[in-house]
């Protein structure tokens, strides 16, 4: 026995225009809409003004300064760097700490690997392996007291292999040493 089903027309509950075309608005659907579109270019406008401060690498928030406790040396860094992106760590060398024009200074082993040291400048007159690190030997020359030439710095070229949070130690032959962690970014 067949079945007979009772067909009505649909009905559109929107107003249509010449009988054509429907058109309708959805006003609560628009304000929220709006809505999440708004909160989107907040969040678009917070990250571009991150990234021009210097949170994801190379910028005035990533760049940063270690004083030595006694002060023999400083370090200049970028607390945050980019995964195969070149920086440089420079160590400027108090007066103080040069003697008969040479200058050493250690760096721990587990920065050396990850952080992927290119090339240093000036060139060690010396490196050898010792507590857990390397102690490079510049060869820096005296400077008279009230010179006007340059602080004497060395500069390493870095380009870090590996992502992470890593450890960084530097130290000098009279046993001050600064500690802290750079950030690599992917």
């Amino acid at each position: 026995m067949p079945v007979s089903y009772e067909r009505s027309p649909v009905e559109d509950s929107v107003a249509k225009v010449n009988n054509e075309v429907a058109v309708g608005s959805d006003l609560a659907f628009q304000r929220k809409w709006w809505r999440f579109e708004r909160v989107i270019w907040v969040l678009f406008i917070l990250i571009v003004l991150l990234d021009i401060s210097g949170v994801f690498g190379r910028g005035p928030v990533a760049d940063a300064t270690l004083k030595a406790p006694d002060g023999s040396f400083t370090v200049k860094y970028e607390k945050i760097e980019r995964f195969r992106t070149p920086s440089i760590l420079s160590v400027v060398a108090s007066p103080s700490s040069i003697h008969e024009g040479k200058f050493q200074i250690w760096l721990c082993q587990q920065y050396v690997d990850p952080l992927g040291n290119q090339r240093i400048i000036p060139q060690p007159i010396a490196s050898v392996p010792e507590n857990g690190g390397i102690l490079y030997t510049f060869q820096m020359g005296d400077q008279p007291l009230g010179s006007k030439r340059e602080e004497p710095t060395v500069q390493f070229a870095l380009e870090p292999g590996k992502a992470g949070i890593f450890k960084l130690q530097i130290g000098d032959t009279f046993g001050s040493q600064v500690e802290t962690s750079i950030i690599v970014m992917p």
